[in-house]
């Protein structure tokens, strides 16, 4: 089943619950991510990734995973012989609990 939801993803973000995996491809300023990020971290599970496209832009993603003690990589593609000078997409996530 899927829900349409519109409204500013912030408010959006900050009344889900049991969120296993989240990608932020909205705004692609620190300041919006960080307030996308802020919104959703309560209603992460433990084992949630966390993704960002175009993480090449911001540090967003890098600073929100280092604040909250989870782990980062990011992915940068490099297309062979396009016009594109590829982007990179950025993970996070927590330790498994043990």
């Amino acid at each position: 089943m899927i829900d349409r939801v519109t409204g500013s993803s912030v408010d959006v973000l900050a009344r889900m619950g049991d969120v296993g995996m989240f990608l932020h491809d909205s705004l692609h300023t620190h300041d919006y991510e960080t307030r996308e990020l802020k919104a959703v971290e309560p209603n992460l599970r433990p084992d949630a990734i966390i993704l960002s496209d175009n993480a090449h832009d911001s540090s967003a993603l890098s600073d929100w995973a280092e604040r909250s003690g989870r782990h980062y990589l990011f992915f940068k593609e490099h297309p062979l012989n396009h016009w594109w000078p590829g982007d990179g997409i950025g993970a996070a996530w927590a330790d498994r609990k043990q």
